[in-house]
């Protein structure tokens, strides 16, 4: 079995997470009236209360994707809490 650096695989993480478009329309979809519109996720950060907070996740995400009916959230990858962002893909 190969021993791997755990500061390596958080370093990781965190590097996929900040790359900003992670999953560029990753096929989700919400459908408002005929319309359909695709959805985006941005991954903004590290989240969690020594960083950067729920409420705090919620304003950078706002702050970035403000007239695209943003939504901000903190998610787990593993042990790793994220801070990510919704948005309408233009």
């Amino acid at each position: 079995m190969v021993a791997v650096n755990k500061s390596f695989c958080i370093l990781f993480v965190l590097f996929i997470a900040t790359v900003g478009e992670m999953v560029q329309a990753s096929d989700m979809a919400t459908v408002l009236g005929s319309e359909l519109i695709k959805r985006c996720v941005a991954g903004l950060g590290e989240c969690g209360a020594r960083v950067c907070d729920e409420e705090c996740c919620k304003q950078k995400c706002s702050k970035q994707y403000g007239g695209l009916s943003p939504q901000g959230y903190c998610g787990y990858i593993g042990v790793n809490q994220l801070c990510y962002c919704n948005y309408d893909c233009s």
